[in-house]
């Protein structure tokens, strides 16, 4: 069989769908602000969890367009009012489980089968090295967690190698302490990038981090400020294939 091929020329624009990790982190980024529009989120499961911890702390998200209004707690989040259930999302549980720490009651935080078996016990310890009340309803480090403040700041020893999720939530979390945070890395850093892109994030809002020899670090009674009011989420072109 004989085939012909004929040249052609291809055109036009590829548009990387909106990233997930980045969205996560401008949601409660807005919500240590006063507020601000994250344009171009990527909306899923996961990320509503994310809104609604928001939420539940104080704040309000609401959908405009291609983007989320968001009006934040200003560092201090509310006791809220009822149960966090973060569903399957272990980024949502990882990081407002720091955010509950700067609470001046008990927060309670759940999630489903799957998030209730992961480990979050090396979270718990840090908070309870920087002056919070950590702790599993089931004494097996892993969900439903009890957390309460509030957190004052220090230093704080956790491995690298579980999730660098952990160290994302301890930034995220800094900034509104009095003393700021310093993570001691016990172990090499896994997954690395991710907590990049958290540092990216944080710097929009205009907070300062920096690398040290053991870790990493993060000055206290910084406020989150958004320039211009606006973030907007990158393309992830990682998962446009």
């Amino acid at each position: 069989m004989n085939v012909e091929i004929t040249p052609s020329e291809i055109g036009g624009t590829v548009r990387a769908p909106p990233s997930k990790s980045y969205t996560h982190r401008a949601i409660l980024a807005a919500g240590y602000a006063d507020g601000g529009l994250v344009s171009n989120p990527l909306v899923s499961a996961d990320t509503r969890a994310t809104m609604r911890a928001v939420e539940a702390f104080g704040g309000s998200v609401t959908p405009r367009d291609d983007a989320l209004e968001i009006e934040g707690f200003d560092g201090r989040p509310d006791v809220p009012a009822d149960v966090i259930d973060c569903a399957n999302s272990g980024t949502t549980m990882r990081f407002t489980t720091a955010t509950a720490g700067l609470a001046d009651g008990l927060t309670v935080l759940t999630g489903d089968e799957s998030l209730r078996s992961r480990p979050q016990e090396p979270l718990l310890r840090a908070l309870d090295q920087l002056g919070g009340r950590a702790e599993s309803t089931r004494s097996n480090g892993r969900a439903p967690l009890v957390v309460g403040g509030p957190l004052m700041g220090g230093s704080a020893a956790i491995p690298g190698d579980v999730s660098s999720q952990f160290v994302s939530a301890l930034f995220l979390a800094g900034p509104a302490t009095d003393a700021g945070i310093n993570i001691t890395l016990r172990t090499d850093l896994k997954s690395a990038p991710y907590v990049d892109v958290t540092r990216d994030v944080l710097e929009a809002f205009g907070v300062s981090t920096r690398r040290t020899g053991q870790g990493f670090s993060v000055a206290g009674r910084q406020p989150y400020r958004l320039r211009d009011g606006e973030y907007t989420v990158p393309g992830d072109f990682s998962s446009a294939s």
